[in-house]
This record gives structure tokens, C-alpha cells and sequence, in this order.
């Protein structure tokens, strides 16, 4: 049975990012904070070189997505949190699910930006690892908000 809760963690992590692939576009049109950069980028090539400029757009840009990625991942959540109450046999496993997911997401971005792609492009890390922990913060609340976790049986696992 453990071996079946971790296939259904792993294939969890891969709907993940069929949910944030899918849906992104959706969230992004309520949730993401429109804001000109050039009053900041501006200054900031005028005054500095641009490779700094460049950090301080990624920077900007990450904060301004911020919001979607983490709607998009405390509502697919929700959703899990869902199944583990339906299902009372599912075991969830957080650290299956982060390999589901961020495989999958390498996996397509590779497939996709064949050319562009780039393990240690500054954009693939820090996605990936902004989803990673979103991911990990909304199982975890998720696991202490669940009846089944105040009641003492643990249906979650945190490994």
C-alpha cells in the first residue's frame, strides 16, 4: 500500500503541474500586480552596470508573478486537501510530490525551450523553487488544517 501512496504522490506532483500550466493564465489575468519597471530599471542604467539591472528586473518581475503562483498553488491545495478527505486511504507524501512536480516541470520546460532551456538559468531555479516551497507551505497548512490531523490521525506524511 506505501508503494501505491507514493506512485499517487509523485502522479500528484505531475497534476500539479498540469493545474499550473493550464490554469496560470486564468490567475494571471485577476492576480498579477501590473506595475511599470522603469522608473526603477531607468535609474538603474543610468547609475549602474547591467548585469545588476538585470537582477533588479528578475527581482521586480518575480514579486509582480508572485501573487499568481501563490493563488494558483493554495487553490490546488484546497483541492488536495479535498481528496484526502474523500479518500481515506490516501497518503500523501510531500517530498513525492515535489519530485512529481518539479520532474515534470524540467521535463516540459526542456521539452518545450529545448534552445533556451538552461537547468541554472536564473528564471528555471528560482521558479522552481519558489513552487517548491509553495507547494510545501500549502501541504503543510493543509495538513494542520485538516479535521483528520486535530482528530490525531496524521494522513499526511512530511518526509
Amino acid at each position: 500500500m506505501a508503494s501505491m501512496n507514493i506512485f499517487a504522490s509523485i502522479i500528484t506532483g505531475v497534476a500539479g503541474v498540469g493545474w499550473y500550466s493550464y490554469l496560470y493564465y486564468y490567475f494571471y489575468k485577476v492576480f498579477f500586480i501590473n506595475v511599470s519597471l522603469e522608473p526603477v530599471i531607468g535609474p538603474c542604467r543610468e547609475n549602474f552596470e547591467m548585469s545588476v539591472c538585470r537582477g533588479a528586473t528578475w527581482v521586480f518581475l518575480w514579486l509582480m508573478d508572485l501573487p499568481v503562483t501563490v493563488m494558483l498553488f493554495l487553490v490546488f491545495s484546497l483541492l488536495l486537501a479535498l481528496a484526502v478527505k474523500l479518500l481515506p486511504k490516501l497518503t500523501i507524501f510531500t517530498r513525492y510530490v515535489l519530485f512529481g512536480y518539479v520532474s515534470s516541470y524540467l521535463a516540459v520546460v526542456g521539452f518545450t525551450y529545448p534552445e533556451e532551456f538552461n537547468l541554472v538559468s536564473w528564471y528555471t531555479l528560482s521558479a522552481v523553487t519558489t513552487h517548491s516551497i509553495i507547494i510545501t507551505g500549502s501541504l503543510w497548512a493543509a495538513n494542520h488544517l485538516t479535521r483528520r490531523y486535530n482528530q490525531g490521525s496524521m494522513k499526511w506524511k512530511e518526509r
